[in-house]
């Protein structure tokens, strides 16, 4: 973490964490929803590609993974290092949600619960390119246009309504360059 304050000292770890969990949510609801557009957003060439890969093999079984009532259970960042002109934080953030899968044939849960809940930790790794200055990474907690500062929904917004630019992770300079499912419980 000193390497990180010495590039930006007015890094805030607090923020981040909230921003990073504010993205992942976001991005599992996508998940279930099959919304590429939301995980193209989101995420890395590399990962995105993966991501779609496995909800078009989803869509061809017929399946469907259903998460919601998500709730932060802790999340700290592990490490941060500089390589290949990207900056690349490393945390672990751990949740509490419902997470079921079901039969799009005939609605019949498959696996999983619909009404207990699971603990989650993940693995995340977010990158930005190096040029891109830290003080842009996050803007209002994302519920406001960077460009004009009207209230946006970070969960369903392509462009601004007022000033109609368009809106995307990258404006943050952050995406998700790898997610893993550490524990399960």
């Amino acid at each position: 973490m000193e390497d990180l304050k010495q590039i930006s000292p007015h890094f805030d770890e607090k923020t981040f964490c909230k921003w990073a969990y504010d993205i992942l949510v976001c991005v599992e609801k996508a998940w279930s929803l099959k919304d590429f557009n939301v995980l193209r957003r989101y995420e890395t060439n590399e990962l995105y590609q993966i991501h779609e890969h496995q909800l078009n093999n989803m869509k061809e079984r017929q399946i469907q993974n259903i998460m919601s009532q998500f709730e932060l259970l802790d999340s700290q960042i592990i490490s941060y290092i500089r390589e290949d002109n990207m900056d690349k934080i490393e945390m672990n953030v751990q949740l509490s949600l419902i997470d079921y899968f079901i039969s799009l044939k005939d609605s019949r849960k498959i696996l999983g619960s619909q009404s207990q809940s699971r603990v989650v930790k993940y693995q995340i790794v977010f990158v930005k390119e190096e040029r891109i200055p830290f003080q842009q990474l996050i803007y209002s907690d994302l519920k406001e246009c960077p460009y004009c500062g009207a209230p946006i929904d970070i969960y369903n917004y392509d462009y601004c309504e007022y000033c109609k630019q368009e809106l995307k992770a990258e404006d943050t300079g952050f995406l998700i360059d790898k997610i893993e499912i550490m524990s399960l419980i």
